[in-house]
């Protein structure tokens, strides 16, 4: 897939057209150029502000309105019909009940570094899958989802890529690995104890994305496990 096609970058943009805030990424969930990403990148932007992806034109295309699930807790937003043009490819759904745990999953987005914007490709297996809040599934991922990547699209391959989820966040935990006790020769005890952070990505399930999405009357969208015979898809 071209990334520049189905990866994009989310930026704010001033009065005169002009980028002055990364948010985060965006990536198409419909053929009429709809996309998704999450609700935390683009609510609570200035009235003076637009918000914009960076098209393959090499240009700012401005967005619609943003959609918002009803329940505050769903992380995701949905620009509907934002990117013009025919020659549009979008990602299709994976059937959440195909999706297992240890499923080999990627994700390819925009991250932040300073004031540098790059591109990142992360991949593992899910580590879990837990319910949060009512109608709210999350995947936790064994990467961290880095400033920036929050609304990539979380992807397996199941006859060819299927979008699982839309990367949001992470959880962090300090855990013990490890206690060391040195006894010195004057007899002195010393105990040193080691921790190591360890820090998991989170993602919105690819059924609570179906769900919103049929709440907001959107049915333009392809959910599917079956091979889908489509030349963006090569």
């Amino acid at each position: 897939m071209k990334s520049g096609d189905y990866f994009l970058r989310l930026h704010a943009l001033d009065g005169t057209g002009t980028p002055h805030a990364f948010l985060g990424t965006a990536f198409p969930v419909g053929p009429h150029g709809s996309l998704l990403t999450c609700r935390h990148c683009v609510e609570g932007i200035p009235e003076t502000s637009s918000l914009a992806v960076y098209w393959r034109t090499k240009s700012y295309v401005r967005l619609p309105p943003p959609q918002f699930p009803r329940e505050k807790a769903t992380d995701l937003a949905y620009f509907p019909d934002a990117i013009p043009g025919d020659d549009r490819g979008f990602i299709p759904i994976l059937p959440g009940e195909k999706l297992i745990i240890g499923e080999d999953v990627y994700t390819y987005g925009y991250f932040k570094l300073g004031a540098d914007v790059e591109r990142g490709y992360f991949s593992g297996r899910i580590v879990n899958m837990r319910t949060a809040e009512p109608k709210d599934i999350y995947l936790t991922l064994p990467f961290a989802i880095l400033e920036g990547m929050s609304g990539s699209p979380v992807l397996t391959y199941h006859n060819g890529p299927k979008l699982v989820g839309v990367a949001r966040g992470n959880r962090q935990s300090r855990v013990l690995a490890s206690e060391i006790q040195v006894v010195e020769s004057l007899g002195e005890r010393h105990r040193e104890t080691i921790h190591r952070v360890c820090e998991f990505g989170i993602a919105t399930h690819c059924a609570v994305i179906v769900d919103f999405l049929v709440s907001i009357g959107e049915n333009r969208f392809l959910k599917t496990a079956d091979t889908v015979e489509m030349r963006w898809l090569e």
